[in-house]
């Protein structure tokens, strides 16, 4: 604790200037405990503005060495130089795209600006800027016309290489000099994502969203070739440099056909070689999981009701990644993989623990609790930032409290990538703003911003100096935000006086702060700079007064090498892109010399200079001095290493430190040292851990580190451990009969080399047993008979045994899809569709099947889904619809098109028939009934003399079971509808017509002539006759039963129809067969997504297929969401700016 002794000064002034009164008043503590000259700085005019001016600074001032700071007039300074240009024709343009290359002191910035629909949000239009002066002019570079580019990336290699891509008319545009001359190929795919190698220039990776296809270019693009064809996430990674021997080498991601799995996979350009054995132990893994981090890979897979990580280290064989076993993990962020150490956020249901990794990456310990983050759809941002400068100084936001106390949220500081947090000690001249100085601490808004405040900043070429917003107190406030700079890596802190939410940059390696207020009202054309580290700040006004621009971005040189900031912004909504460039080479116009230069050593704590067990010195600008470092400047740096002591150890996985103030490693209670984790081969050997073990990324060396207690314990035999969590996992729980189905198995813990292991598929195949887990990551099973089965793998070894259990159920595929439908209909009448599936040998053991009908007319996209085989749908106007149906079970799917005539019902005749009960057995089997109708029609052609066009048979879905016959007109010269309808009753009863059908024998025993009986279907009197719907000739008497035979009533006309008995049956089947092949030539088959993953469409939003969401600042330690949805643009500086601009209405 710091004690201080204070003075309340109260200053007032009255000052009589320009006829108004100033009356201020204001409240300064002052630090007594160390004398300091007070100087007021009046001016030698003793204007009365310049001297409120002074008193004000004063006022406002805050304690330091050596002498106040304050807030200069601006006007006392030298001013940075301002230059505008307005983008013409960027009125509409919503979106726009920076970047800023800066290497080999290049001059160029490409802007594109994009316009996006509202209703589709497509890109709609776009426009590509480039400007060769640091942003002071800008030429409209010209496409061909109807081009849109989307997006761009550039080369990591050659900075001069770009590729502007133009999606909807899939093609690229390639330049290989920043823009001066351009392109155009046409390319293979829908470009969803390109990502160029990290090492080869001309060397690219494509992606299609679409088609999940991965291509390759090795002439940047100007000819593509196939790499993997379907089924590619958007996880797929280039050789990583210095742990890949090959720069050939691309890491991937296989998703499966169904189901939320994947399979990792390695290829080379120009082959993709089948994987290896330590690959295949794997298995399948959560899809969308895969990342390639340096010297690690890790994957997700589910098990026991949580997630669990595999990681693979030097490109090994992939382990499970274990975690305390009170952890239930979700989701995982990798925060860091720097210095052969993992630092990782893991979620689970109490909240964000930090923890960190052996050397392995495999064992990890606790870090840090409840930290705090924001779940996102499909993963969690934490609020966490990485001082670039310093690497293992980190800086965390984490909520205290319990249910009894409202959570508060803290930040915390880490010297040593967490191996140890402090509270950030609140700077002397705050403290007067403490209400309880024994809980008063310096608290940030970090990378996620509580407030949306602009993120901390920090930057690698300007060692110690981090900028953020904060406030002192217990807690981080929600209400004010102040600035505060810290220039020795996050140690002290001061407060810079700019009260409110700014946009930082750095320029000139450190050289120069600037802050941009994002005002209330979004409207400002004031920028702050300081050019003493923070010490003082000053302001300008980059626009004339009576203007202001809301600022969307602000973007400095990538190098940081240079004096210039480009700010860029709109006046309004509806104005185009004003885009300003701020030149400070006017404010330090001097170049550093030797003199100029300090050594800064950053430390770990007051005693110690050692930091992750080496001393470090920078060689930087002093403070004051007023000069800048200059773009050919080299930043030198040395290390020393130091002697190892009990901060540079950490307690192993599965001890935990006892003692806070004497730092001692204890077994936690639940971790059995004799319960080996690691797989132990019977008859090796193994080092056993004392409980400590050195900080993975810690360069110490000597000193305690050859101490027993912190080596392990060598050349223990390795015991036989019993198996445990054993897991039986497949990529689909239904499968179909007779297919090949892969069953793998994994265990998590246990002796596998001895352990023997047995497969029962619980079918009639023998049981599988063989010892080994090497011999058993992959089983293949074919089932021949559907059914729900429980495959059961037991595993044991001498010490003792585990089972996994998996349940199957097994579906016969869809072989044939028949359909009883007419050909055509009449308007106002309601159709039936019925639909019949079957497997091999007509079986009907297909499962659950659901049916996806279009009827050709529907107002919508969306088809209508049933589980009903038959439905009803009543067409309103006349014409020839496409009409469709696709039967669908858990295994597979058939489609089948159809075309179907609608006529006008006032253009149609009907006649009905009723039939007697010897013709029910028609409605058991749509087989039946199709052959039935059929030999009808054809009774009816070859009697009435007309075509198969002049009418329809329609199954009227009622009791009685009725046929309606549909006459529709024909030629000039062709008989009438009331003529057809007339003469079919005429002959029906003059006995010419008759049907004789065999039957299954089953079914139908004998050769049996159906009787039919015509009827009317008035429906407001349904009498005895043979009628037309349009023209009824009424008989008088009731209406007759249908089981009554043809001669049961005076009144009753039955007309027996008979037609020449079919050879044979074999015959009558050969031509129903013939017929059905015929009418199936058209079938087609596609595939429905099953269990679709949404986290690919929230690559590109629900919409922007278009588009590829923007990662711009792609670099591993601080971007910790790591999605392979994100845009790479390569080396630079870029900046993304969505604005409330308007885009287009689509009217």
């Amino acid at each position: 604790m710091f004690m201080f002794n204070t003075l309340f000064i109260i200053f007032e002034f009255f000052v009589l200037a320009n006829g108004h009164l100033s009356i201020l008043k204001n409240e300064q503590y002052v630090d007594l405990a160390s004398p300091k000259k007070v100087s007021l700085g009046v001016s030698d005019t003793g204007n009365k503005n310049n001297l409120l001016q002074s008193v004000q600074r004063f006022i406002n001032s805050e304690v330091e060495e050596p002498n106040f700071r304050n807030r200069r007039d601006a006007e006392d300074n030298p001013m940075p130089k301002a230059h505008e240009f307005y983008l013409n024709g960027t009125e509409n343009s919503n979106e726009a795209f920076v970047h800023w290359s800066g290497k080999e002191k290049s001059d160029a910035i490409f802007v594109l600006t994009r316009q996006r629909s509202r209703s589709t949000h497509q890109v709609i239009s776009s426009k590509v800027w480039r400007s060769l002066d640091y942003g002071n002019n800008y030429t409209l570079v010209s496409f061909p016309a109807g081009a849109v580019i989307t997006f761009f990336y550039v080369s990591p290699v050659n900075f001069k290489k770009a590729i502007f891509v133009d999606y909807a008319n899939q093609s690229i545009y390639i330049t290989t000099d920043e823009l001066a001359n351009r392109t155009q190929v046409a390319i293979p795919f829908k470009a969803d994502l390109i990502k160029p190698h990290p090492r080869v220039e001309d060397w690219l990776l494509g992606y299609s969203f679409f088609d999940r296809k991965l291509y390759y270019s090795k002439t940047f693009g100007n000819d593509w070739k196939l790499l993997v064809d379907g089924s590619v996430s958007s996880r797929f990674f280039w050789s990583v440099p210095g742990y890949d021997t090959d720069n050939a080498t691309v890491h991937l991601e296989l998703q499966s056909s169904i189901g939320d799995s994947a399979h990792y996979k390695t290829c080379q350009l120009d082959t993709c070689m089948t994987k290896p054995a330590e690959i295949q132990k794997l298995g399948s893994f959560v899809s969308n999981s895969l990342l390639v981090v340096k010297e690690y890979i890790f994957v997700e897979k589910l098990g026991d009701g949580k997630s669990e990580m595999y990681v693979s280290y030097n490109r090994g064989e992939f382990n499970r990644a274990y975690f305390p076993p009170d952890v239930a993990p979700k989701d995982f962020i990798i925060v860091n993989a720097d210095e052969g150490q993992v630092f990782i956020a893991v979620s689970h249901k109490d909240g964000v623990t930090l923890y960190l990794s052996d050397t392995t990456g495999q064992f990890y310990v606790p870090s840090l609790t409840n930290v705090f983050f924001a779940p996102i759809p499909g993963l969690i941002a934490i609020d966490l930032h990485e001082v670039k400068s310093m690497k293992g100084t980190f800086l965390a936001n984490h909520k205290v409290g319990n249910s009894s106390k409202r959570m508060e949220i803290k930040t915390s500081i880490s010297f040593d990538k967490g191996g140890e947090w402090k509270n950030i000690e609140t700077p002397p001249s705050e403290k007067r703003n403490c209400e309880n100085v024994k809980d008063c601490y310096l608290h940030l808004h970090l990378d996620m911003g509580i407030l949306q405040a602009p993120g901390i900043l920090s930057e690698a070429k300007a060692p110690g100096l981090i900028l953020a917003h904060g406030n002192v107190g217990n807690k981080l406030s929600s209400f004010n935000s102040t600035v505060f700079v810290s220039r020795d890596g996050g140690w002290t802190w001061q407060n810079t006086g700019l009260v409110g939410f700014y946009r930082f940059n750095i320029l000139d390696q450190g050289s120069v702060l600037t802050a941009i207020l994002e005002s209330s009202n979004g409207m400002t054309n004031i920028v702050s700079f300081s050019y003493d580290q923070g010490h003082t700040w000053h302001s300008k006004t980059f626009l004339p007064s009576n203007r202001k621009i809301q600022v969307d971005g602000v973007l400095n040189e990538p190098e940081i090498n240079s004096l210039s900031l480009s700010v860029y912004g709109h006046s309004n909504a509806s104005n185009g892109w004003t885009l300003v460039t701020l030149n400070f080479s006017t404010v330090l116009s001097r170049t550093c010399n030797k003199l100029d230069y300090e050594v800064w050593i950053p430390k770990d704590d007051d005693q110690d200079n050692c930091t992750l067990g080496q001393t470090l010195q920078f060689e930087r600008r002093k403070q004051f001095a007023q000069c800048s470092y200059g773009t050919d400047y080299e930043q030198p740096l040395t290390h020393k290493l130091c002697n190892c002591t009990n901060e540079d150890f950490e307690c192993d996985y599965g001890y935990e430190n006892q003692n806070q103030n004497n730092f001692k490693c204890k077994m936690a209670s639940w971790f059995n040292e004799d319960y080996l984790i690691v797989e132990c081969t019977e008859g090796k050997k193994y080092n056993r851990s004392t409980g400590y073990r050195k900080v993975a990324s810690d360069k110490c060396h000597g000193g305690i580190s050859d101490s027993d207690i912190y080596q392990p314990i060598q050349n223990i035999p390795c015991p036989v451990v019993a198996p445990h969590g054993l897991r039986l996992q497949t990529e689909k729980n239904v499968v179909a009969t007779n297919q090949q189905t892969n069953y793998e198995l994994t265990q998590s813990g246990g002796s596998e080399l001895s352990t023997v292991y047995t497969w029962n598929f619980n079918d009639s195949s023998n049981k599988i047993t063989k010892t080994g887990l090497i011999n058993h990551t992959q089983i293949t099973h074919t089932y021949t008979k559907h059914g729900s089965y429980n495959i059961t793998v037991t595993a044991i070894n001498k010490n003792g045994s585990t089972s996994a259990y998996l349940i199957i159920r097994v579906e016969d595929e869809i072989k044939n899809l028949y359909m009883d439908i007419p050909w055509a209909t009449q308007t106002d009448k309601l159709t039936v569709f019925d639909a019949m599936v079957s497997s091999f040998n007509m079986a009907n053991q297909v499962g659950h099947t659901h049916f996806i009908w279009t009827f050709g007319d529907e107002n919508s996209t969306s088809p209508l889904l049933t589980w009903d085989k038959m439905v009803n749908h009543t067409y309103t106007k006349p014409g020839i619809y496409n009409f469709g149906v696709e039967a669908i079970n858990s295994v597979s799917s058939l489609y089948k098109p159809l075309t179907i005539h609608v006529f006008d019902s006032a253009n149609t005749t009907t006649v009905k028939l009723f039939f007697s009960d010897s013709i029910k057995y028609l409605k058991q089997n749509i087989q039946y009934r199709v052959d039935f109708f059929e030999l009808l029609r054809r009774e009816i052609i070859d009697n009435l003399g007309i075509q198969k066009d002049r009418f329809v048979l329609h199954i009227a879905n009622q009791e009685p079971f009725t046929v309606d016959v549909l006459f529709f007109p024909g030629g000039d010269t062709d008989p009438t509808i009331d003529q057809l309808a007339d003469d079919l009753v005429s002959r029906a009863n003059n006995h010419t017509l008759s049907v004789v059908l065999y039957g299954i024998s089953d079914i139908i025993t004998k050769a049996t002539r159906l009787h039919v009986k015509v009827y009317s279907s008035n429906l407001a009197v349904l009498k005895k006759s043979l009628c037309r719907l349009r023209i009824c000739n009424q008989i008088t008497g009731p209406i007759p039963d249908s089981t009554t035979s043809s001669t049961s009533g005076p009144n009753l006309r039955a007309v027996y129809i008979a037609v020449p008995v079919l050879i044979a049956v074999v015959i009558v089947t050969v031509l129903v067969f013939v017929f059905y092949k015929r009418k199936f030539r058209d079938v087609r088959r596609y595939t429905m997504l099953r269990n679709r993953h949404d986290e690919d469409n929230h690559l590109l939003g629900d919409d922007d297929d278009d588009d590829p969401p923007l990662d711009l600042n792609p670099e591993f330690g601080t971007d910790r969401n790591y999605h392979d949805d994100q845009l790479d643009l390569g080396t630079g500086s870029h900046l993304v700016m969505v604005t409330g601009g308007r885009g287009s209405d689509d009217d």
